[in-house]
């Protein structure tokens, strides 16, 4: 009986809402049009005959009411949009936010001939990294950040925050590559070989904790320069601690933490200025962009202040070119190193470093380049001179360096040895956004 009840219940509602619609809906009868005034000149007209009714739509509703006044638009809210590649923004693109990622998949492979040949050779994730850069609230403020996470050690390798002081003055702090020589600065993602030279880390450059002034070198514009005070460390983290030795095993276990702060700081002053001519992208590698000859000239030094206090400190200094033209570049450097028992004295020199290298890139796609290179201890320093040969071939995608197959084939020849005595082979594909 309550199921029944429900069931008419229901059919008397729905029967009461859909007489209620029709008389809502009911067509309104057509007026018809007024006589003509005779004193206008017209005849009295008929009284027409009847036509069908015509159905009026009903009034649209009233628009919202605006907070705004009358003849200015409402501004638009704020919201975050995808426009172009891995690029996100608010709608007055205020804030900004870029993605970044490299992969690049490596082998490796040395041989040294003789009785006692040996060979050895591995794959493996050369470089894994993932970034974000962007701005914050205006392009005054911007930041990157990058991650390594390529041969099993994840660690931080970027994170910089620059401020803008001036038309073309910018703040820097965080973590990032010391502006110290040319090969160090152009990513390790735009090199026209596989790999940098061995003066690279023969006379330190790398990665490290400071605070900069600096105007945009990185493009190239037509006087760069840089100045800044670091740490005097390095971005690679390492353990610290203590080892404690179990005296029935022998066996030790480590107790410590893993980290790139430095345990004593002894500050470094890093400087960099150069001139550069025409539309050069001077910190990448390779002719990729063609047209006329640009130049661009630059020198850096690297002073090391006696903060730890142990009688030792070193500085350094180069200076290196870059010549692209019609698809055709060369780079090169020469580097000096003095070391002493403090920030100026006994300083003397120690080191030498120079490397030379071209590439030709033919079509927009296939490049191949040589690279000389040698290091040397001069003054007191009686290390064996390292010299370096090397050639190798890079097919390039559409995409230029981020997509690109490198192969290089080179040797190393250090002291009394014979150059065919350290053979090399490099492989590696990238891709990159």
């Amino acid at each position: 009986m309550n199921h029944r009840r429900h069931i008419v219940a229901t059919i008397s509602c729905l029967s009461l809402a859909a007489a209620t619609l029709a008389a809502d809906l009911r067509p309104a009868q057509a007026q018809p049009a007024p006589p003509a005034d005779p004193d206008d000149g017209g005849e009295a007209a008929a009284m027409p005959a009847e036509e069908p009714a015509v159905t009026t739509a009903a009034p649209a509703p009233p628009p919202p009411r605006s907070d705004v006044s009358d003849g200015e638009p409402a501004p638009a809210a704020p919201e975050a949009k995808k426009f172009g590649g891995f690029v996100l923004a608010s709608e007055d693109e205020a804030y900004q936010l870029r993605l970044t990622g490299r992969v690049q998949a490596y082998f490796g492979g040395t041989s040294t001939p003789g009785a006692s040949r040996v060979n050895s050779g591995a794959f493996e994730i050369h470089r894994a990294r993932l970034g974000a850069e962007g701005q914050l609230g205006s392009d005054k403020l911007t930041f990157k950040t990058q991650t390594e996470f390529g041969r099993g050690l994840v660690h931080l390798k970027d994170f910089m925050i620059d401020l803008k002081l001036a038309p073309a003055v910018w703040l820097r702090a965080g973590q990032y590559k010391r502006p110290f020589s040319r090969q160090q600065i152009t990513s390790s993602g735009k090199l026209e070989l596989v790999e940098r030279g061995i003066t690279d880390r023969a006379f330190g450059a790398g990665r490290d904790i400071g605070i900069a002034l600096r105007n945009d070198y990185e493009k190239s514009v037509p006087i760069e320069w840089t100045v800044g005070l670091f740490n005097g460390g390095t971005d690679r983290p390492a353990v610290s601690g203590d080892v404690t030795v179990d005296p029935m095993t022998g066996e030790g276990e480590v107790s410590g933490t893993l980290s790139n702060a430095v345990a004593t700081w002894k500050p470094v002053l890093v400087g960099r200025v150069g001139i550069n001519h025409g539309k050069l992208k001077g910190y990448s590698e390779a002719d990729l962009e063609g047209g006329a000859t640009r130049v661009g000239i630059a020198s850096s030094i690297a002073l090391e202040f006696d903060g730890d206090r142990n009688s030792a400190a070193s500085h350094k200094a180069e200076l290196d070119f870059v010549v692209k033209s019609q698809g055709f570049a060369t780079t090169g450097a020469v580097y000096f190193a003095s070391t002493g028992t403090g920030f100026a004295s006994d300083q003397a020199a120690s080191l030498f470093g120079a490397h030379l290298q071209a590439n030709y890139v033919t079509g927009g796609k296939h490049g191949v380049g040589l690279r000389y290179a040698v290091v040397a201890g001069i003054g007191d320093n009686d290390a064996d001179p390292v010299h370096e040969i090397l050639g190798g071939y890079s097919l390039y995608s559409s995409r230029g360096h981020d997509g690109k197959i490198q192969v290089d084939v080179g040797a190393r020849k250090n002291g009394e040895a014979k150059l065919s005595d350290d053979l090399r082979l490099q492989v590696q594909g990238q891709i990159a956004f």
